[in-house]
């Protein structure tokens, strides 16, 4: 827009003296005719005209180019570098390089492509049902989990331990204490030491552990111990 509007403000005053040569009679009056300011004004007047080319209408401008609308592009459509030329195609151009959308779905219906897409899902399923197969012999073939071996009963359940000095210091003071071992679900007691006290610097082996500790009670309360556990 620039460029036209320096052309108006040139070609205004040429307007002004084609309206006055129109008037006179397409001719601008002699200059004999004008005063000195009058001469002036008609000598710019012609040389306003002669820069324009005559009396004639100001030069038209064209119009810029009309340019198309934009269009989407097509499939396979490559945009080329801008310093390559390939196949005839200007540098930055683009390139047609693929089928169209319209052509692959035409292409897509024909019968090899159909034959193509049927047999690939026929193998799909048979490959699926395959595995299916092959997973449920490995399941029945796979050997079973052998049972677990008996335990013994002190395996069953936590064990109590205390010496006997925690129920009173003697036998019968471990077997009234049997009713709080149970309430604590323990499934066993371990009771001890039960052995007669040995003398500082004897050796181990000299320990009598088939022995009971006089001070602890009888062998008889010791028996009696034993029923009423194997009861609780």
């Amino acid at each position: 827009m620039a460029p036209l509007r320096t052309y108006n403000k040139m070609a205004a005053p040429l307007r002004t003296y084609n309206k006055m040569a129109a008037r006179d009679g397409g001719r601008v009056p002699p200059p004999g005719a004008l005063s000195s300011g009058g001469r002036e004004a008609a000598d710019g007047r012609e040389r306003r005209r002669r820069r324009f080319g005559g009396g004639g209408a100001p030069p038209q401008l064209l119009p810029p180019p009309a340019q198309d609308p934009p269009q989407g592009e097509k499939n396979g459509l490559a945009k080329l570098p801008a310093d390559e030329e390939v196949g005839g195609v200007p540098p930055g151009g683009s390139k047609f390089t693929g089928l169209g959308k319209e052509e692959l779905l035409r292409a897509a219906g024909t019968p090899p492509w159909a034959k193509a897409r049927g047999l690939l899902l026929l193998i799909f399923w048979l490959g699926w049902l395959g595995m299916l197969g092959a997973a449920a012999a490995i399941v029945a073939r796979a050997p079973r989990c052998q049972p677990l071996p008996p335990r013994a009963w002190w395996q069953l359940g936590g064990l109590y331990r205390a010496p006997p000095a925690a129920f009173g210091g003697d036998l019968k003071g471990v077997e009234a204490g049997l009713e709080h071992v149970a309430g604590l679900q323990m499934r066993g007691l371990v009771l001890g030491p039960l052995h007669p006290k040995t003398p500082p610097g004897a050796p181990p082996q000299d320990t009598p552990l088939e022995e009971l500790d006089p001070a602890l009670g009888t062998l008889e309360d010791f028996e009696e111990l034993l029923k009423a556990a194997k009861k609780k």
